[in-house]
């Protein structure tokens, strides 16, 4: 509402017209006007959806990992500054390759970045760095699955052990992100045939190889994972037990017995009662389907509880 003052001179907005007050050089006062133009701001924009997606994606992996992912950066206080390094090192990594992605134009068949859906907690596999630190993990390498050092003719487990430089007390936390695509979770378009168009569900599992006290001394031959380590796992897995053989390779299939399509694994060296912790990203396996793809972003987050939000089409009021 406009105001008046005591000279004649109004100040303020009535309509779309904006009053307001001109000094001239003589100091004079006088009435000055313009036309009033709104400033509309649409939350929905196309980069925010992206942004949000990722950042949801990120809180989710963590959400579910949280087990781990709270203590697992070297010199980082547990909890929320863990969190904290957690979501700035994958939100970084996931938004430049979906800026790639966009930018030359990936085709959903031959995207890399993934995922999830408003709405649904349900994580997705990425890329996820999920330790840093100074404790190197060279034991075991990745070729088509995790592998240990294959061992000599009739070597004891001592001299493997040695040979290895397996230091009892050292912690192997083997972390996996898990899709069974017999839960579909959501589409982004439901007419869709694309499988990154789609969200299955995912679980989070771990298990964790704590080397065996005692091994210079047991000159029995080496053969299984028993001999080694203790194996604690947080959900039973039928391809990782005391019997698994030193030459099985460690993979999601191998694990849970072709249960699941595929998803992302990592390997965590730690020590016990001691912060340190080994450089840790994880890496893709099985089918890459799963999750939503980069070119179906902004389908995915267009959608909000099976309505669609604000058209971005100008003539159906979106962005101007």
């Amino acid at each position: 509402m406009a105001k008046g003052s005591f000279n004649g001179v109004m100040r303020g907005k009535k309509g779309n017209t904006v009053f307001y007050k001109l000094t001239n050089s003589n100091n004079k006062e006088k009435q000055g006007l313009r036309e009033y133009i709104p400033v509309v701001r649409n939350p929905k924009t196309d980069g925010q959806k992206y942004q949000r997606a990722i950042a949801a994606t990120i809180m989710r992996a963590y959400s579910l990992g949280k087990a781990i992912f709270d203590h697992s950066f070297q010199g980082i206080t547990p909890g929320g500054r863990n969190m904290n390094q957690f979501r700035k090192l994958n939100m970084n990594v996931l938004r430049s390759i979906i800026n790639d992605e966009i930018n030359n134009n990936t085709e959903a068949a031959n995207s890399q970045a993934r995922v999830v859906a408003p709405g649904v907690m349900s994580p997705v596999p990425n890329k996820y760095q999920i330790s840093a630190g100074t404790y190197d993990q060279n034991l075991f390498v990745y070729d088509s699955g995790f592998k240990l050092p294959a061992a000599t003719n009739a070597e004891t487990v001592a001299a493997y052990a040695q040979r290895n430089g397996l230091v009892a007390g050292d912690i192997f936390t083997i972390c996996m992100f898990v899709v069974d695509n017999t839960t579909l979770l959501f589409s982004a378009v439901p007419e869709s045939a694309d499988a990154v168009s789609k969200l299955f569900r995912c679980e989070f599992s771990f298990a964790r190889l704590t080397v065996k006290n005692n091994l210079a001394s047991n000159t029995d031959a080496v053969a299984t994972l028993g001999q080694l380590f203790e194996i604690e796992t947080s959900k039973p897995m039928q391809g990782l037990t005391d019997a698994t053989t030193i030459a099985t390779p460690i993979t999601i299939d191998a694990v849970f017995a072709s249960k699941y399509i595929g998803g992302s694994i990592g390997i965590i060296r730690s020590r016990d009662n001691e912060d340190l912790r080994s450089n840790s990203v994880m890496i893709l396996e099985g089918q890459t389907n799963f999750g939503i793809g980069t070119p179906y972003i902004i389908d995915a987050w267009t959608k909000s509880l099976g309505q669609l939000s604000q058209s971005s089409l100008i003539l159906e009021g979106g962005n101007f």
